[in-house]
């Protein structure tokens, strides 16, 4: 149900199409019911995997979980070296659920030698004052090796844990939901670096769903709606866009790998075709 609230844009009124509460545990929450629309994922096989919101929202308070069995605390950022598309989606939730700051960077094609993927990496934990990294089996080792290699020219890398997002699914505490303000940080997504360092832009809770809202309203959509996105997962277009805001709608949201789109463009209308997709990007 939209909500009607006041908006000084052109004296209009802002429709809340989330949840009242304008913070992100909250909306997901409130989806916790949906049975039938959900999120879907593509590997780069393109081999498809689709869960409930009703589903999603079990994944993600595991993760949750998980993360506080590891010690994470509210306010803690932690880096996303997830491959995924689900798993991103889930690491990105469940840090939601937990207060955690998620930081989804694409992960690197290798760990052993330098490349711009693992230096983004390096530099974002030097930078930012991140205490984690939240990754899957066959990363971890390379991971924590990397760290470990560096422990020498900056201890601080020394003090920073490698989590194995598999671990985090076998905890079987019930998670202890965040309670956030909407003017918290709810995630840090890096600019691109083109002109220099990349800058870490931190997103409240609030501007989230705001960005979310105004989107609705403006282009009209609906819960029918399908959303079909192949931006990496590091992108706020991705993760807020094309990720909030079709939760925000309740609506079918669906990811998948750039690589698999790259390879073959063409592909990206056969997808609009078979997902029945009505927006993308």
């Amino acid at each position: 149900m939209a909500n009607k609230i006041g908006s000084d844009i052109q004296g209009q009124e802002r429709t809340r199409f989330s949840v009242p509460e304008n913070q992100l545990v909250a909306l997901l929450l409130a989806r916790r019911s949906v049975a039938d629309n959900g999120i879907t994922a593509l590997d780069r096989r393109g081999a498809s995997s689709s869960v409930s919101y009703a589903a999603f929202y079990e994944q993600a308070g595991q993760l949750c979980a998980g993360l506080q069995n590891a010690g994470l605390r509210p306010g803690d950022r932690l880096v996303l070296q997830l491959a995924d598309a689900m798993d991103v989606m889930v690491g990105f939730w469940g840090c939601i659920l937990a207060g955690v700051v998620p930081v989804p960077l694409n992960t690197a094609p290798f760990y052993d030698r330098p490349n711009s993927q693992s230096d983004r990496l390096l530099s974002a934990l030097e930078r930012f004052r991140i205490s984690s990294v939240l990754t899957t089996p066959d990363l971890q080792a390379p991971i924590t090796t990397l760290l470990g290699a560096l422990t020498g020219d900056n201890p601080e890398h020394a003090s920073i844990s490698v989590i194995n997002i598999a671990d985090c699914r076998l905890v079987g505490d019930a998670p202890k939901i965040h309670a956030p303000a909407p003017d918290d940080p709810a995630a840090m997504f890096l600019t691109s670096g083109s002109t220099g360092a990349a800058k870490g832009v931190v997103q409240t809770h609030a501007a989230m769903l705001a960005m979310a809202d105004a989107t609705i309203q403006m282009n009209g959509f609906t819960e029918d709606d399908v959303t079909l996105n192949w931006m990496s997962l590091d992108h706020a277009g991705s993760l807020v866009f094309l990720g909030v805001m079709p939760m925000a709608l309740g609506a079918t949201q669906v990811h998948v790998p750039i690589d698999y789109v790259l390879k073959e463009p063409s592909r990206w209308l056969d997808l609009i075709e078979d997902w029945r997709a009505s927006i993308t990007w």
